[in-house]
């Protein structure tokens, strides 16, 4: 269409109608111009191949992979009639965040910024348009990896037709100044007023938050907003929809994706540690501890967690003895069968991980369970060979379990994790993992020490480095190095570039995966951004983070400094709109409201719908409840799938900002609109 055209013929109300969302996943059907559905939690479909989620794409340091995987989605999007989703994010991760590790790839920025890159091409190669978030304030830091991410430093720019920001603030404004011409939507619930978010950048606010048309129009006759902004945001949203609104018609076939997830998995895997007992040989193998049953596949959320059996895994090919191994309080009885069960010498493969998954709502922990770790040591000492596979999606403290003869990191690896993890253990694949964050122990006095450092991963192979050396293509500074696989296997292996200035940690400058056969030697070539550079007196090839194995002296380096950008604060200007402030909006979370007698009273729906969502398990429940918290109060429709209805919500809302009667008539359903 001539969205131009359709925007020039359009009323303001119309424009109004179109840049606030109509629900919770869709925008509102203004004229001939379509309903776009956006998705926020697509991996927790019931009816969806799940691939490996993005702490595990982190871990596999590919590219092709990320890419894959975006397209995978994508195409299970069009055929649910999804036309924009929401991606993992572009930005490294917080390591002191929860576990909601399915939205990053990384905690380094450099590896987040090109698989995002990638995997938002696989993504909008099939007409889908993705979405990542870029939550938060905004922070130097923060500002850095946005600028690089759309402005462009290389080959690694992310051009995603939308962008998550939170409504509150000004980043949506600071991202277009740097770059981003897409359009900038508001995290779901976080609009408190739909005329400041406006003039902060938002384009479309979602779902509706306090994006009453009534509050743009009224903001419009103040002169607090002009005709300009609000086209401009109405076009922006006119281009997502045409760029992405279309009937893409594609023949899924679960059965080739579920093979596709298996094959990406298997790269995703992460080998710590190996005293020479895998490849496992022989025809029957024993799996021990509940995981083996119920290997995790990861999802936003973790109501609808998808599980796979390593146990059913080995049973297509080898006799298989399952063993529980532990169970809920400290195992003792649990762990003398086990030793029953078992021969001495006997090797035997412990699956652990998080007594819970690790998602939004579930608190990130770096410790496994004690029964499971007591296993392992009681295993160990009796004189058994443990493999232990350690399950989830972050960050573990593996001190203990490092006294397995083998140990194997498998992030959420999807609907084929199993198959690829029985594959990696067989040796019918060779694993190329590589960790995505350092993985740490706390020691006595309470310091941390780096157990595992980021980009750490063993393969079945050895492979040599040489003919390293400087050089230059259109201007830039790249390296070339050979690479030799000495192994007896077909492997993939990882060059990694990292640069050090003074007065911050070592930095990922570039990287990529080769796939060599046994013998094999390739001369690979890296381009590396000129601006991460800057301040660098030599480059450093490393297998990880602390193992270097070349060093070359940078000379006169043409790398700029990274612009400066500083966050501005996106008030309320009360005498511009002419408008009265409440003093709760849907934007706030349930905690600022629970001093109110209507907030207790929304807490115990809340905590209501808490408890159903976690199917009665208490713990779990409390759980979901502390999350739902810490939420915009506009944002529980959706984090709850309908059990808190929206219009509960603004009467709550109302009721707390001191507006009882008005409350009383929107859970009346008067005069309560819904957009």
């Amino acid at each position: 269409m001539d969205i131009r055209q359709v925007l020039k013929n359009m009323t303001s109300q119309e424009k109004d109608a179109l840049i606030c969302g109509r629900d919770t996943g869709a925008t509102a059907k203004v004229g001939d111009v379509p309903s776009l559905v956006l998705e926020r939690f697509f991996a927790e479909k019931n009816d969806v191949v799940r691939f490996a989620c993005a702490a595990a794409i982190g871990c596999g340091f590919d590219e092709r992979a990320a890419y894959d995987v975006g397209c995978e989605v994508a195409k299970q999007c069009c055929a649910l009639g999804i036309h924009v989703i929401e991606t993992p994010s572009f930005l490294p991760f917080d390591s002191s965040a929860d576990g909601g590790r399915s939205r990053y790839f990384s905690d380094e920025p450099t590896l987040s910024r090109v698989l995002a890159a990638a995997f938002i091409d696989g993504v909008q190669s099939t007409g889908v348009g993705a979405m990542p978030p870029v939550s938060g304030k905004l922070g130097k830091e923060k500002a850095e990896q946005i600028y690089l991410a759309v402005a462009g430093d290389g080959k690694t720019v992310c051009r995603p037709r939308a962008m998550l920001f939170d409504g509150a603030s000004a980043v949506a404004a600071t991202a277009k100044e740097m770059g981003y011409d897409g359009a900038c939507v508001s995290e779901w619930g976080t609009v408190k007023d739909r005329a400041v978010a406006l003039n902060g950048g938002i384009d479309l606010s979602m779902p509706m938050g306090c994006g009453e048309k009534k509050n743009l129009q009224e903001a419009a006759e103040s002169g607090y907003i002009d005709e300009t902004r609000r086209d401009a945001a109405a076009l922006k949203v006119l281009e997502l929809i045409d760029s992405t609104f279309d009937d893409h018609a594609y023949g899924l076939n679960g059965k080739q994706q579920r093979k596709k997830s298996a094959l990406i998995a298997g790269d995703c895997a992460v080998l710590l540690k190996n005293e020479a007992i895998l490849p496992l040989l022989g025809d029957s193998v024993t799996v021990m501890g509940q995981a083996g049953k119920a290997v995790f596949t990861g999802d936003e959320k973790g109501s609808c967690t998808e599980k796979e059996s390593l146990v059913e895994a080995f049973e297509k090919d080898r006799r298989v003895k399952f063993v529980d191994g532990y169970r809920d309080g400290d195992g003792g009885d649990a762990i003398i069968e086990a030793l029953e069960q078992t021969f001495p010498d006997e090797t035997v493969i412990v699956v652990l991980g998080a007594e819970y998954p690790d998602c939004v709502g579930n608190e990130r922990s770096p410790r496994l369970p004690e029964n499971q770790v007591r296993l392992v040591e009681r295993l160990e000492d009796s004189g058994r060979n443990v493999v232990a596979v350690v399950t989830g999606g972050g960050e573990f403290d593996l001190k203990r379990v490092s006294s397995a003869k083998a140990v194997i990191y498998a992030p959420y690896l999807g609907s084929g994790g199993a198959e690829a993890l029985k594959q990696i253990i067989c040796g019918e694949t060779c694993p190329s993992g590589r960790l995505a964050e350092d993985f740490t122990t706390t020691q006595k006095d309470g310091t941390k020490r780096v157990l595992y450092p980021f980009g750490y991963g063993e393969s079945y192979c050895r492979f040599s480095y040489s003919q390293a050396k400087l050089g230059e293509l259109d201007g830039k500074t790249t390296v070339s190095v050979t690479v030799t696989n000495e192994g007896r296997y077909t492997a993939s292996d990882v060059i990694q570039i990292y640069v050090d200035v003074k007065g911050k940690k070592r930095r990922l400058a570039a990287f990529e995966k080769a796939k060599l056969r046994a013998g094999e030697s390739r001369t690979l070539t890296l381009v590396l951004p000129q601006k991460l550079l800057y301040g660098a007196n030599e480059l450093l090839i490393c297998t990880s983070r602390e193992d270097v194995r070349e060093r070359l002296a940078l000379e006169n380096s043409k790398a700029e400094e990274l612009p400066v950008f500083t966050e501005r604060e996106v008030l309320c200007d009360v005498k511009k709109t002419g408008m009265k402030q409440k003093k709760f909006s849907t934007g706030d979370s349930l905690s600022d409201m629970e001093e109110t007698f209507a907030g207790k009273m929304l807490a115990a729906k809340v905590k209501k719908a808490s408890l159903q969502s976690a199917d009665g398990d208490g713990a779990r429940g409390d759980r979901i409840f502390r999350a739902a918290r810490s939420l915009p109060a506009g944002a529980l429709p959706s984090f709850f799938k309908g059990r808190i209805g929206f219009k509960a919500v603004k009467a709550a809302v109302a009721a707390a900002s001191g507006k009882r009667f008005k409350g009383l008539l929107i859970a009346l359903g008067i005069g309560a609109r819904e957009h």
